[in-house]
């Protein structure tokens, strides 16, 4: 299978012609269209419409921008800002009891769209988005099933290998040539440890996202058919967590060896993130928000950078897998759906993407959205055309019996059972299940198909 690569191209756009292509749909409405043939319908006549969002750093920019947007197209807005930890449960318990907002930031939906809780943006998408995103609007993607969109991403965030240069100097290693592989990495442990009092790597085992973060992505920097949240492959349809074999070993010796940072077992990654800072430790995994944590919230006097993620010996780099984000949908039940789709062809915009990347340096995933000039480690995260957006397995709709292959992970980290057997009858579980979801309707392969 071939994953659909973010490329960088001129800019295609501005707001204004999409905005302004979409209004002149609305306001004609036709009958097969949400909220459309209905007379005097269209955006500004539907009634207010309220947009909620998350407590990411990008929430007062997204005010400013929809209360100027809704000044300038006649619309009654309110933007409420849902600040907490607990935003996906927030929105869930909304949308059931019939509370949802018309619009919301729409990370993590695949749940709220299987209920019927979030509409398509099909109908909403002009020309003008449809080529400026080109491949990413293919499935199989994060924000799409049954073949049609939910939501439209405007950022994505890419991962690398994050190093401490000063550390490798001290070792005896060259700062300008990270590990590229697992070998390399046990290599530059054993340097690491026997120059000095510093930790080698970050193995954050009670953290939720160990397994999503460090096992998935590793295991896919040298195989561009699998997905995160399980080693699912897509050309295949099943489950094959055999590939995590040499990654989990990699592991294992690192705590097993004392190259790991002290405790694996009970630290988290906000851990590791400080302690990384702070100078004890050599090599984590990271992501390009990582870079605002380090340098402007820790405050990092280290020198750092960041370079691929490393493949297990004998394999072939071909990808760093990053996690699209910053999505908009739509509520199913809005009775402003005209305006709704408006504002989330706004929110998509090649403006608010350039905005966010230079207000928050985030990574915009519109092909058509340069990057903005910097002068710190974010140049090490830019996407180039070996960065793709996860697609997640079908894990969410399965029924598993047993432990979870997270459980699994951290367990055969920390003992001494022997990990084959142990990944085959992990895989044999997640399949047994998968085939269920599929039998009783709980998982549709097609959302889940290569191309």
């Amino acid at each position: 299978m071939t994953r659909q690569q973010l490329r960088r191209r001129g800019r295609l756009l501005g707001v204004g012609a999409t905005v302004a292509a979409l209004l002149a749909t609305a306001a004609c409405g036709g009958p097969d269209t949400p909220g459309g043939g209905t007379e005097g319908g269209g955006v500004g006549s539907e009634g207010p419409v309220t947009v909620w969002t998350d407590s990411g750093v990008d929430a007062q920019l997204v005010e400013q921008y929809l209360s100027d947007w809704a000044e300038e197209n006649g619309v009654d807005l309110t933007v409420e800002h849902q600040v907490g930890n607990e935003y996906q449960q927030t929105i869930q318990l909304a949308l059931q009891t019939g509370n949802g907002p018309d619009v919301f930031a729409g990370n993590r939906t695949n749940v709220l769209i299987a209920a019927g809780y979030v509409m398509p943006l099909d109908d909403f998408v002009t020309d003008d988005i449809r080529e400026a995103y080109g491949d990413l609007l293919d499935p199989p993607q994060t924000y799409m099933s049954g073949g049609s969109l939910y939501t439209l991403p405007s950022s994505i965030t890419t991962t690398r290998l994050a190093y401490n240069r000063d550390i490798f100097t001290a070792a005896g290693l060259d700062p300008d040539a990270p590990p590229e592989t697992l070998g390399e990495m046990r290599e530059a442990c054993e340097a690491i440890v026997a120059a000095g009092d510093a930790s080698c790597v970050g193995v954050p085992l009670n953290w939720n996202g160990f397994a999503t973060w460090y096992v998935d992505r590793m295991a896919a920097s040298s195989d561009d058919d699998l997905t995160v949240q399980g080693a699912f492959r897509l050309s295949e349809q099943q489950y094959d967590f055999s590939v995590y074999e040499p990654v989990i070993e990699f592991f294992r010796e690192a705590v097993a060896q004392g190259w790991a940072y002290p405790g694996a077992s009970s630290v988290a990654n906000d851990i590791i993130r400080t302690e990384f800072a702070a100078g004890n430790i050599g090599m984590v995994m990271s992501a390009s928000w990582d870079v605002g944590e380090l340098n402007e919230v820790l405050n990092t006097e280290i020198g750092w950078s960041a370079s691929n993620i490393p493949v297990p010996d004998g394999a072939e780099f071909v990808q760093n897998l990053g996690s699209s984000g910053g999505g908009w949908a739509i509520n199913a039940a809005t009775e402003a759906p005209e305006t709704a789709g408006a504002i989330v062809m706004a929110l998509a915009s090649p403006e608010v993407a350039e905005m966010n990347a230079a207000e928050f340096a985030t990574m915009p995933i519109r092909p058509d959205v340069e990057m903005p000039d910097r002068d710190d480690q974010l140049l090490d995260y830019a996407p180039t055309d070996t960065d793709n957006p996860t697609l997640n397995s079908p894990v969410a709709g399965l029924a598993i019996q047993g432990e979870t292959y997270r459980d699994v992970l951290t367990a055969l980290v920390l003992g001494d059972e022997e990990i084959a057997p142990a990944l085959q009858e992990l895989t044999d579980r997640y399949n047994a299940a998968l085939d269920e979801a599929v039998e009783d309707g709980s998982v549709n392969l097609a959302d889940y198909a290569g191309s």
